[in-house]
C-alpha cells in the first residue's frame, strides 16, 4: 500500500492590486492550506521594477511601491510538512496619480485692449508638474504670449464676446488632466 501526500494550495493575493506610487503593498497568502501543516512561505518577484520584499520568508511580507509605473508580478510558494509543495503567482500593477488642472484669469470680464493673466497656479500634483499647455477653444483669436508657461498673458481683442482657454498639466509621471476657463470681454 503505497500513500501519496495531497499537494498544498498556494493562494497569493495583495492588499492592493493598484496601488499609487510610493504606497506600501502587503503581499497575502492566508488564505493558503493544506491537509497537514504549512511550514514555509516563500515569495520572489519575477518580472516588473525591482522591489525590496520585507521578508520574504513569511505569511504577508511588504514592500514599500516602486517609484516607476507598471506591472509587478509576484509567486508565493507554500510548502507542507511531507514537503510538497504549490506556487501561485499575483500583479500588482502601479498606477500614477493624475495632476489637478486649475485653471483661471487675473479678469472675467475684461475690457477691449485689457491685459489678461490666465492663472494656473492652483494646479496641484502628489510629484511634481512639469509642464502647462494653454489652447484658446473658441472666441476672437488671441496671441498668447507663452502657451507653455505657468500663468501667460493676452490682450483682450476688439471684439466683444466671450473666449474659452484650455490648460492642460502634465505631471513627472506623463499624467495630465485639463480644465478650461473662460473669459467674457465687456
Amino acid at each position: 500500500l503505497t500513500v501519496e501526500g495531497v499537494d498544498p494550495v498556494a493562494v497569493a493575493s495583495s492588499s492592493s492590486t493598484n496601488p499609487a506610487k510610493g504606497d506600501t503593498v502587503t503581499l497575502q497568502s492566508a488564505c493558503s492550506s493544506d491537509n497537514l501543516a504549512i511550514v514555509g512561505y516563500s515569495w520572489i518577484e519575477l518580472s516588473g521594477a525591482s522591489v525590496e520584499i520585507s521578508d520574504s520568508s513569511v505569511i504577508s511580507p511588504t514592500f514599500a511601491e516602486t517609484e516607476t509605473l507598471g506591472a509587478l508580478t509576484f509567486q508565493l510558494t507554500v510548502t507542507v510538512t511531507d514537503g510538497l509543495s504549490n506556487a501561485q503567482n499575483t500583479t500588482v500593477t502601479v498606477a500614477g496619480i493624475d495632476p489637478v488642472a486649475v485653471a483661471s484669469s487675473s479678469s472675467t470680464n475684461p475690457a477691449q485692449g485689457d491685459t489678461v493673466t490666465l492663472q494656473s497656479a492652483g494646479s496641484s500634483d502628489n510629484l511634481a508638474i512639469v509642464g502647462y499647455s494653454w489652447t484658446q477653444l473658441s472666441g476672437a483669436s488671441v496671441a498668447i504670449s507663452d502657451s507653455s508657461a505657468l500663468s501667460p498673458t493676452f490682450a483682450a481683442p476688439d471684439t466683444l464676446g466671450a473666449l474659452t482657454f484650455q490648460l492642460t498639466v502634465t505631471d513627472a509621471d506623463g499624467l495630465s488632466n485639463s480644465q478650461n476657463t473662460t473669459v467674457t470681454v465687456a
